[in-house]
């Protein structure tokens, strides 16, 4: 429970500040069921490793840089 309400926390952050999270790793499938059914994904993306994170915040940063 103390994951999750971690996830909350930063999910409140991250829409407050206007940005994107990103979550890695997502072995439980209690936990990534949850994670999908709520609202968390809205302003947070999933990814298999930190590479994808990476390259999930490189692609937003190009996006902000065309506007």
């Amino acid at each position: 429970m103390k994951g999750i309400n971690a996830l909350l926390y930063n999910y409140e952050i991250v829409k407050a500040n206007n940005g994107y999270g990103c979550l890695c790793g997502i072995n439980n499938s209690l936990v990534r069921q949850r994670i999908q059914n709520s609202r968390l994904l809205k302003y947070m993306h999933e990814t298999s490793d930190e590479i994808g994170a990476i390259n999930i915040i490189n692609l937003h940063k190009e996006k902000i840089y065309e506007q």
